[in-house]
């Protein structure tokens, strides 16, 4: 199957873990999404909505129960192709320390490309761009577990892009991360998008990291209740809080506003917005 601009593909995607066959229990339950080249795509849903769980069926950490999932036209059913998989599609998790596996910072970064058997000029040449890329250049010599949690994030953002893959997939690397931390990575991850065109697949819950996103997925009970772009999806304030999502803050001022008899034209997803609309009214 051939998909013309586009990076990630699922068809009637499923998935359960083992467990009773009697009760079989899916996580993922009939996923058709797409997500095109240089995309930002985000990625919310309640704890158990199944989530990370797609996070490592892109990877083809798991592989589905039933129907596909395609990673650059490739199938992650086809074994034999996952390293080329994995070398196209990064992956970044939750909690940096499981991603660190060196004394130095720069050997970390390197870890990836010469388990590859790259030549190493080049690998040096791949470990100070990535470095330079997450703004931690100067970092090359310091130990990983003396870093702030936002710095080893960032290491660990570095050690993918060392493997030059076209998409980055994120699961909650901010959620072990302080508000200062958070914001680091979240800068880093936008430059990644907007300057060097990577796609992005960040999954989070933190609903105000979701705002600049060019598409939104929700996930709830396995399955996607609502996607597009984030004021199109905030809008949907009763679906979402029924899925157990908020929305965010001036989201939830403007529906308050309007409910008072207020009338702004336009749904706010971002503090700037609603000042904008908030001016045109006065």
């Amino acid at each position: 199957m051939i998909m013309k601009n586009k990076q990630i593909y699922t068809e009637n995607l499923k998935y359960s873990y083992i467990g009773d066959e009697q009760k079989i229990s899916f996580a993922l339950n009939g996923i058709d999404i797409e997500i095109k080249k240089g995309e930002f795509v985000a990625i919310l849903g309640h704890n158990g909505s199944g989530k990370s769980t797609l996070a490592k069926l892109f990877n083809a950490l798991y592989s589905p129960t039933d129907g596909d999932v395609y990673i650059n036209n490739i199938n992650t059913k086809e074994e034999e192709k996952l390293w080329d998989i994995r070398k196209s599609c990064g992956m970044v998790f939750q909690n940096p320390d499981n991603q660190l596996v060196a004394t130095l910072v720069e050997e970390d970064v390197a870890f990836g490309p010469e388990n590859l058997g790259i030549p190493a000029e080049e690998i040096r040449k791949r470990v100070d761009n990535a470095l330079k890329t997450v703004g931690l250049k100067g970092f090359e010599n310091k130990a990983p577990h003396m870093l702030s949690g936002g710095q080893k994030q960032r290491v660990a953002i570095a050690g993918i892009l060392a493997m030059l893959p076209d998409i980055i997939v994120f699961d909650e690397p901010t959620a072990m991360l302080d508000p200062h931390g958070r914001k680091e990575v979240l800068n880093t991850i936008e430059r990644l998008n907007k300057k060097q065109g990577k796609t992005i697949v960040y999954i989070t819950h933190y609903i105000e990291e979701t705002v600049h996103a060019d598409k939104i997925i929700v996930l709830d009970h396995g399955k996607v209740i609502t996607s597009g772009p984030p004021k199109e999806v905030f809008s949907k304030y009763e679906l979402l809080k029924k899925a157990g999502l908020s929305v965010p803050r001036a989201t939830r001022l403007y529906f308050m506003l309007k409910e008072n008899g207020i009338n702004i034209k336009q749904p706010t997803i971002t503090n700037e917005d609603l000042v904008n609309e908030l001016c045109q009214l006065l």
